[in-house]
């Protein structure tokens, strides 16, 4: 995989933690992608490594699998069990 396109893998990833939806221009005008089968390819390239889902031909689709932050085991209000910390 060329540097190049991971950096704007990452920069969709980003873009999708900093917002609920968005449509694929926005995402694309954010990443620097001039055309929406840029950023399908893209797309398809997140979607089977598993970092994002997305349903082609529905609109503002595209949501992140993973989660907002790594998860810890620990005891909250008396509540033992797995957290994401604040």
């Amino acid at each position: 995989m060329s540097a190049r396109g991971e950096a704007r893998r990452d920069r969709i990833v980003d873009y999708l933690r900093r917002t609920d939806t968005s449509s694929l221009r926005e995402i694309a005008a954010d990443a620097g992608l001039a055309s929406l089968d840029g950023l399908k390819y893209h797309l398809e390239i997140l979607q089977s490594r598993g970092r994002v889902t997305w349903e082609p031909g529905l609109c503002r689709t595209v949501r992140l699998t993973e989660r907002r932050g790594p998860r810890v085991a620990g005891v909250v209000d008396g509540r033992a069990g797995w957290w994401t910390p604040a």
